[in-house]
């Protein structure tokens, strides 16, 4: 199972992302556009993983996260990579 830690954004700010892909395609880069309604911030990318270990994954990221407060990001600039 491909999986990975990530952080699902504001519909606002998806929307904002999908935009600015709109605005980026006309560039001319030979990139593969992910779909708006998967524009997510990664934070872990764990590759194929076995489905117990994606439970123990689960269980100790929602442990760890009981025991913070949210995160407040901000959204600086826009980059890309092969």
């Amino acid at each position: 199972m491909r999986s990975f830690i990530a952080i699902e954004l504001p519909g606002t700010i998806r929307a904002a992302l999908a935009d600015l892909q709109q605005e980026l395609k006309g560039c001319g880069a030979d990139v593969r556009w992910v779909d708006p309604a998967n524009i997510h911030l990664t934070l872990k990318f764990f590759g194929d993983i076995k489905e117990e270990t994606a439970e123990e994954i689960i269980r100790l990221m929602q442990r760890t996260c009981h025991n913070h407060d949210p995160l407040n990001l901000e959204i600086k600039g826009v980059g890309m990579f092969p």
